[in-house]
C-alpha cells in the first residue's frame, strides 16, 4: 500500500501551476537544470511531489503536494527532456528543506482524499463519462496518458475533469482540503451539463 511505502520519506518538490489528483496522469517538461538534477537525484523509487504553486494566482508554499512517480521518459522534438508521470497519492509536506541548488525537499505522510476511492457506490451522470471520453478522445496527448480510463469509476471521472477544466488553480484546490466528493461532483456536473 502506497501509504505505507511514503510515510515519511523525505522527497524533492517540484513547484508546478498543474492540478493533478491521485491516478492523473501529466507529461512535464524539463527545460530547468536544477529540475534535471533534481531528477537525476531521485533513487529507485522514482518519485517526487509536485507542489501546487501559481504565480498569477497569488498560490505559493502549499502544505500539500501531489506524489507523482515517473512513468516514463522521453526526448521531445525541441531536444527537451518529457516525463509521463502518475499521481500515487496526495501528500502533506513538512520539515522542508532547500539544498545548495536551491532544489526543495520535504518530509511526506499520506493525505487521504476521496479521489483515491476505488469501491464507487455513487453514480456520475453518463453525460459527464462519456463527454470525458470524447474529450480524452481527441486530445493526442491525453489519449496516449489515458488508455486504460476508469470511466465506470465517477471518483475517478469527477477527478479528471477536475483536472482538465481550464478553471482556476484557486477554485480546484477548494476541492482538496475540502474533501467532499459530492461537491466536487455536482460543480463538475454544472461546469459541464
Amino acid at each position: 500500500m502506497i501509504e505505507q511505502e511514503i510515510s515519511h520519506l523525505f522527497l524533492p518538490i517540484f513547484p508546478l501551476s498543474a492540478f493533478i489528483l491521485p491516478e492523473g496522469k501529466l507529461r512535464l517538461r524539463i527545460f530547468e537544470a536544477k529540475y534535471a538534477k533534481m531528477l537525476s537525484l531521485i533513487s529507485a523509487h522514482q518519485m517526487f511531489v509536485i507542489q501546487l504553486t501559481s504565480k498569477t494566482e497569488g498560490i505559493k508554499h502549499n502544505d500539500w503536494g501531489s506524489l507523482v512517480k515517473i512513468q516514463d521518459f522521453n526526448q521531445g522534438d525541441d531536444g527537451l527532456l518529457e516525463i509521463d508521470v502518475h499521481c500515487c497519492a496526495l501528500v502533506e509536506l513538512s520539515n522542508v528543506k532547500v539544498d545548495d541548488n536551491n532544489l526543495a525537499f520535504a518530509k511526506v505522510n499520506p493525505l487521504y482524499h476521496w479521489s483515491q476511492n476505488t469501491v464507487d457506490d455513487t453514480m456520475v451522470s453518463s453525460e459527464l463519462e462519456v463527454a470525458l471520453n470524447e474529450v480524452i478522445y481527441s486530445n493526442s496527448l491525453l489519449s496516449h496518458l489515458y488508455q486504460h480510463r476508469l470511466l465506470n469509476n465517477s471518483h475517478w471521472v469527477v477527478a479528471r475533469w477536475l483536472e482538465i477544466l481550464p478553471i482556476s488553480l484557486t477554485v480546484k484546490s477548494q476541492f482538496i482540503r475540502e474533501n467532499n466528493f459530492s461537491q466536487a461532483k455536482d460543480f463538475v456536473n454544472t461546469v459541464i451539463i
